[in-house]
């Protein structure tokens, strides 16, 4: 009776109770573990099919590889603790960092100039808007201290005001000598009829004496904002002068270009391009070409050589 007592109270003691992947438990002891699985002897003394080590949890393969013979085949299939678990949380202090002020939305307009950022870009802008007066200045033939004085007085609207005037176009040299020619011609005759003559016309409304016409046919004259300069001008209106060897018409006539870098006289028209055209002139009995672009060229003059 007491040997029998003694194995009811061992029997119990190395059973035990396994937890599954698969919510199931296993209960009895363990035996004969291999790389395989391990056998389960329940308490009944009926032994189970080998179980495969992962589908035990961890919790179960813990308890497990407290035995010697088991342990060696069951520490690949335990999970390493997290670091979480045996460290605490490093606690993240937020320090305060110093942040740049938000401009009052109630300041209006002259909370712009409260930047010296900004009040340096509005000085850009103003020396741009006088160095763009400048520019149309000489585009429109305009004098520059007048453009750039509109300009930095009235910003932005003095250069689109002179911008969108025609350009100015000046009396040639040919032009004023011919107008001094007239008034000398003019002079002559009246002192040649004598002013008691010229009185007397001008008493009785007479018509005074005709002017001696001209001895060369006057100029053909194109300006712009009247023609159009570009590359079918030249070719319709001036082909004739495109030739080496002009023809009897173009023979005594010669080409008077006025541009914004100056006047040029020329007897031909060496080459026409889209932009630009290259004018032959003489100086001190020599030939030189002269490139104008279209762009910069304020009136053309087809007149005689003499004129």
């Amino acid at each position: 009776m007491l040997l029998g007592l003694a194995g009811w109270l061992v029997g119990p003691a190395g059973a035990d109770v396994f937890e599954l992947n698969d919510k199931t438990t296993l209960t009895g002891q363990p035996l004969a573990p291999d790389k395989n699985g391990i056998l389960i002897k329940d308490e009944a003394g009926k032994i189970s099919e080998r179980v495969p080590w992962t589908n035990f949890t961890q919790t179960a393969l813990k308890k497990i590889s407290e035995l010697p013979a088991a342990k060696h085949f069951v520490e690949p299939y335990l999970e390493d603790e997290p670091e979480s678990s045996k460290k605490a949380a490093a606690e993240i202090t937020i320090k305060p960092v110093p942040r740049v002020a938000r401009p009052d939305p109630q300041a209006g307009f002259g909370a712009i100039f409260s930047s010296s950022l900004t009040v340096f870009l509005f000085l850009i802008l103003y020396a741009a808007n006088i160095y763009a007066g400048y520019e149309i200045s000489i585009f429109r033939n305009y004098p520059p201290a007048l453009v750039c004085g509109v300009a930095a007085v009235a910003p932005l609207l003095g250069p689109i005001l002179f911008l969108c005037l025609p350009t100015r176009i000046l009396p040639t040299g040919a032009e004023l000598a011919e107008q001094q020619l007239a008034q000398e011609e003019l002079v002559h005759a009246a002192e040649a009829a004598g002013e008691p003559a010229l009185a007397h016309a001008e008493t009785h409304g007479a018509t005074p004496a005709p002017v001696a016409a001209p001895r060369h046919p006057p100029p053909t004259v194109y300006r712009r904002g009247h023609t159009t300069f570009n590359r079918r001008f030249f070719e319709t209106k001036l082909s004739g002068f495109m030739r080496i060897v002009p023809s009897d018409a173009e023979k005594d006539m010669i080409v008077v270009i006025r541009s914004t870098r100056g006047e040029h006289c020329g007897s031909r028209i060496s080459r026409v391009m889209p932009n630009e055209i290259t004018l032959q002139i003489h100086k001190a009995g020599a030939s030189a070409d002269v490139i104008i672009p279209y762009n910069e060229i304020q009136e053309v003059q087809i007149r005689h050589k003499e004129a």
